[in-house]
């Protein structure tokens, strides 16, 4: 096996084995236990997340997450609506992140 692809092959697998934590709280500060948390991305794991309509915190810790309004395509478990763009890695209170909007699904997916 050559180097490269030895190397290709474990970023690979190295990329599925940390997850992207995107946890909901109820109430403003993210604090206490998380109401939903989600594991994005860890081995076969969801790549995506409806958030709570009463969800008033959102804690995100990994990579980059992509905001949307608008709802989980079960089918293809990706977010379908209007891009918002991306959360950064910090807590985002869901009705603040685009003034006007609500970040009512997360994706690890690139918006297509």
């Amino acid at each position: 096996m050559r180097a490269s692809t030895f190397t290709f092959l474990f970023a690979g697998l190295a990329s599925t084995v940390f997850a992207t934590d995107v946890n909901e709280f109820d109430n403003a500060d993210c604090s206490g236990d998380a109401k939903f948390p989600h594991d994005l991305g860890i081995f076969f794991s969801a790549s995506s997340a409806s958030i709570d309509d009463t969800t008033q915190c959102i804690d995100v810790k990994g990579d980059d997450v992509f905001a949307y309004e608008g709802e989980l395509d079960k089918d293809d478990d990706n977010c379908i609506g209007t891009l918002l763009g991306t959360l950064p890695e910090a807590k985002v209170k869901p009705d603040e992140f685009i003034s006007g909007k609500r970040v009512t699904c997360v994706t690890l997916e690139t918006p297509r």
